[in-house]
């Protein structure tokens, strides 16, 4: 029974963990440019911060995510993380959130739309897509301006 408690606590452990990945690397533009401009074909901000995405990692673990039609955001159970505009790493409670009706769902498999609730900031809320052409996403909050998260490079899964 204590070896059965034992396994019970540490596999507990493993999902606590798992549920805590960080997908992003924050990198410096000079790195990951090649000489070329990222901004070439893309709407420039004043301010930016750049990061890479494992997008492999994160898809796998929205596969995950409830319907937003069977729990609310705040109570989900899966959780990623995003950059913030300041660069640093917050954490998101995570809803599938379809938007398209069922029949185009069931045609375009690998369109995927969610929302999710601040863990980190609960006042800030995010909306965000997976397509062929990377992730999408916006964050508002309460005490905060708004921010986008779009992608740059997606053959090097470079996004601002």
């Amino acid at each position: 029974m204590k070896n059965l408690l034992t396994a019970f606590f540490s596999m507990i452990a493993l999902y606590a963990g798992a549920q805590h990945k960080n997908y992003w690397t924050s990198v410096r533009e000079a790195d990951v440019s090649n000489g070329k401009d990222l901004f070439a074909n893309h709407f420039k901000p004043v301010e930016y911060k750049l990061f890479q995405l494992q997008d492999v990692l994160l898809r796998a673990d929205l596969m995950a995510a409830p319907s937003e039609r069977t729990v609310a955001a705040a109570k989900s159970a899966v959780t990623i993380q995003v950059p913030n505009a300041d660069g640093q790493i917050e954490s998101f409670r995570i809803v599938e959130a379809p938007v398209m009706e069922a029949g185009l769902a069931a045609k375009y498999t690998l369109i995927k739309t969610y929302a999710g609730q601040g863990i980190d900031n609960p006042s800030s809320t995010i909306r965000f897509d997976i397509t062929h052409s990377g992730f999408h996403a916006m964050v508002t909050s309460v005490n905060r301006a708004t921010y986008y998260i779009n992608p740059l490079d997606k053959a090097n899964q470079v996004y601002a």
